[in-house]
């Protein structure tokens, strides 16, 4: 039998190491986190130096969410922010904040766990510079205004068709030099393709309705774009290159120029 010392000393040794397990755990986390109204978690804040980044599946039991706003936006040229170099999103986060990994300027790939995202915030990933390609998860329906902005090296980008709004400026000054837009997209908003100067040609489909204007302004090199639906009402070839149009037979909208441009008919 253990005395009431021995049984005291016993307990205290164990609170000890728990709370030693614990604090260790909290140093090799390279993030803050807070626990949501639903038990579920959001990460914060970046505590870390830069290299591979992985947000969790869970923390403690529960799931994390939500990348908050801010959780990685570093000022420019700060190592601690450029220095990461990779980010592998965990399966159950459902949403990316505004500005959440804005400045993190050794990004090189991105990479996403499950297919619980629905949402890319404003700026999420803006001056992300090394970013060459990336997939978009099938469930995201909304990239954000400017969240791929100024990603001088992203060249091509996956869209999935759950993808409903684009948002202004989204992929401004991306080096992207063809583009796919699915079937499902609602919504193009203002500028959201301006200042890729490498794009060669894209590709509208019959489901979008609203057109922002500029589109393509400082589209240098575009060429050809195709249209599988009607004509826009709105002028988004302001400030872009001479082009091709190509459109459908049997839309609507269409002449032999369409805001000053030359237009084609092209084949179903």
């Amino acid at each position: 039998m253990f005395g009431i010392d021995e049984i005291n000393t016993m307990k205290m040794t164990c609170i000890v190491f728990i709370l030693l397990v614990a604090l260790s755990a909290m140093a090799q986390t390279p993030f803050g986190s807070m626990v949501n109204h639903d038990g579920t978690v959001t990460i914060t804040n970046y505590t870390g130096t830069g290299g591979a980044l992985i947000i969790p599946d869970s923390i403690n039991g529960a799931p994390v969410t939500g990348i908050g706003n801010n959780a990685f936006h570093g000022k420019p040229n700060d190592p601690a922010y450029s220095g990461i170099t990779e980010v592998v999103i965990g399966a159950n986060v459902t949403w990316i904040g505004n500005r959440a990994f804005e400045n993190c300027a050794g990004i090189k790939l991105i990479s996403f766990s499950g297919a619980h995202l629905t949402r890319i915030g404003t700026a999420a990933f803006r001056h992300c510079e090394k970013i060459k390609s990336i997939t978009i998860p099938n469930g995201v329906t909304e990239i954000g205004e400017e969240a791929f902005d100024d990603c001088f090296g992203l060249e091509h980008v996956d869209i999935p068709n759950t993808v409903a709004t684009i948002g202004n400026y989204a992929f401004y000054c991306a080096a992207l030099t063809n583009a796919v837009l699915p079937e499902g997209v609602k919504t193009i908003s203002k500028n959201a393709f301006e200042g890729c100067s490498k794009l060669r040609s894209i590709s509208i489909p019959a489901s979008v309705t609203s057109f922002g204007p500029g589109l393509f302004n400082g589209c240098g090199i575009l060429s050809d774009v195709f249209f599988a639906g009607n004509a826009p009402t709105t002028d988004i070839f302001k400030g872009a290159p001479k082009l091709i149009v190509h459109y459908r037979a049997g839309t609507s909208g269409w002449g032999p120029t369409f805001q000053n441009m030359t237009t084609q008919v092209s084949s179903p």
